[in-house]
């Protein structure tokens, strides 16, 4: 039974599917995929609220007319149920016949929605990512059959671990509905520097991993052993194949929001040392490892949650920040947008160079907010402000994450991966060692070019020109700036040997930073 293969098609065939978070990046990617994993998958009901004056099924109407949904039928997306309702309420607060249909025709629970931001007050992470959970649970166990519960958690859910992560459930320390009794009541401490929230969640420091790590001690006390998965991913980037090359969601969010900014010249750095490790994996191979667990809990027999990392590590397709930033460097300059704040090229940084650099590009961002308006330079629907503040954003991801995780375990995920059968093990590739972190980013960058900034059209002379501008602009300021440190010192020295040797060494700082 362990070495049966998964065979996807014939798993999802008639199952009927319940998501929260469908609407969020991995979500809808996950969302996408179900509609095509099987024509004869029943209905997926997807838990949602209304947002910005829009109702379930007009925010469903608009996604579906994007890239990523395109090439599916009208038949198979009315397979998509948008049903309203609250992650924190008892039964999500759902009508009873709605309630009543889900436990009659659902077999497979996807939890993905959650908080997702590291400073929040600890309650709300409780509520949203434990009480949440709770009420996942309970509807699975109301379920007429259940096949599979998938809980999509997060590779930092252990970052309080030191050394090696393995792929088990961490005791956090706390009893999950103690701490979900402690919300209810508003005993929960409500800043990050109140000494007893750092009593409850110790070395995570943050509400948001510690929350996330209780959630799956939560699944793993009150399901038993019913078919769960727990499944990990780290930093998500860009589809690598499927549906749509580089397909990045909203792409403004996390780590993601770095890689648009940076197209535009928003951002001069990355947080951390070139040589930290950074755990990362497509999108489309979280997606497809998603869809992998679930067939394996929901075809053999489970004692406890099985659980899964899907990333890269420190041992398979290592990717480092220092390579990142490179690949990034080399492909924007391959690629580059119709127009940017400055030709797009960073650097690692960290400390005071990193705050340096950040504040500089905000102050330069409000400096040209107006003159943007005026000329009309970039992309009409967004400012260079809103760009440089998304790429601080992006920026901030990496500096919670850096250097908080030494070693992460994939050998069971990888066990799993492999026992899906060869005809599907294209289609629904999840072994990281087959990506090939050029080709993503080059991929992503296409994708963010055509779809978020909107500029189509390939590179060509104009490019150029703006391009070798930039560079022969800064070349002007550091031969000025050179000029100035040779003038002052000639005022003071007025030897040119001295002066000229230190405003070459101040031009080396200068670039160093």
């Amino acid at each position: 039974m362990e070495n049966h293969l998964i065979k996807l098609e014939e798993f999802f065939s008639g199952k009927g599917v319940f998501i929260t978070g469908g609407t969020g990046f991995l979500g809808t990617g996950l969302l996408e995929a179900l509609l095509g994993v099987s024509p004869n998958i029943g209905k997926i009901y997807v838990l949602v609220r209304e947002k910005r004056g829009m109702t379930p099924a007009e925010r469903f109407k608009k996604m579906f007319a994007k890239e990523n949904f395109r090439h599916h039928s009208e038949e198979t997306l009315k397979k998509v149920i948008p049903i309203t309702g609250d992650l924190t309420s008892v039964d999500f607060g759902l009508a009873p016949e709605i309630l009543a249909e889900i436990i009659e025709n659902v077999n497979i629970i996807y939890h993905s929605a959650g908080l997702i931001k590291f400073n929040r007050p600890l309650k709300m992470a409780i509520e949203l990512n434990v009480v949440s959970t709770l009420r996942n649970i309970q509807l699975a166990k109301k379920l007429k059959k259940l096949s599979a519960f998938v809980y999509v958690s997060t590779a930092l859910a252990n970052i309080n671990i030191r050394g090696q992560i393995e792929e088990k459930v961490y005791w956090p320390g706390r009893d999950p509905h103690e701490l979900i009794k402690l919300a209810e009541a508003n005993l929960l401490p409500i800043s990050e520097s109140d000494p007893e929230f750092t009593e409850i969640v110790g070395r995570h420091e943050n509400s948001y991993t510690f929350s996330k790590q209780v959630a799956e001690n939560l699944i793993q006390k009150e399901m038993g052993s019913l078919p769960v998965g727990i499944i990990r991913p780290s930093a998500v980037y860009g589809s690598y194949n499927h549906p749509v090359e580089g397909w990045s969601g909203s792409a403004s969010s996390g780590h993601l929001g770095y890689i648009v900014a940076h197209m535009k010249g928003a951002t001069r750095c990355l947080y951390g040392d070139r040589s930290t490790v950074l755990f990362a994996i497509p999108c489309d191979f979280f997606v497809n490892g998603t869809l992998v667990l679930t067939c394996y809990v929901g075809t053999r027999p489970i004692e406890k949650p099985e659980v899964i990392h899907i990333t890269s590590n420190h041992k398979v397709n290592k990717l480092t920040l220092g390579d990142l930033n490179d690949f990034m460097n080399n492909e924007v300059a391959k690629n580059p947008c119709n127009s940017y704040l400055w030709r797009p090229h960073s650097k690692v940084r960290k400390g005071w160079r990193y705050e340096f650099f950040n504040y500089a590009y905000i102050l330069l961002a409000i400096l040209i907010y107006i003159p943007e308006k005026i000329f009309r330079f970039g992309p009409r629907w967004m400012s260079g402000f809103k760009i440089v503040l998304i790429s601080y954003k992006g920026a901030k991801y990496f500096a919670n994450i850096a250097d908080k995780i030494e070693r992460i375990s994939i050998d069971n995920g990888q066990r799993i991966m492999r026992l899906v059968n060869p005809e599907d093990k294209h289609r629904y590739a999840a072994d990281v060692a087959q990506v090939d972190w050029t080709e993503l980013f080059a991929r992503s960058i296409k994708w963010a070019k055509t779809y978020y900034y909107k500029e189509t059209g390939s590179i060509g002379f104009k490019h150029q020109v703006i391009y070798y501008t930039c560079i022969s602009i800064e070349g002007i300021l550091y031969t000025l700036l050179w000029y100035l440190v040779y003038v002052i010192l000639m005022t003071f020295t007025g030897c040119p040997e001295i002066s000229s040797a230190i405003g070459v060494m101040i031009i080396f700082f200068v670039h160093w930073l």
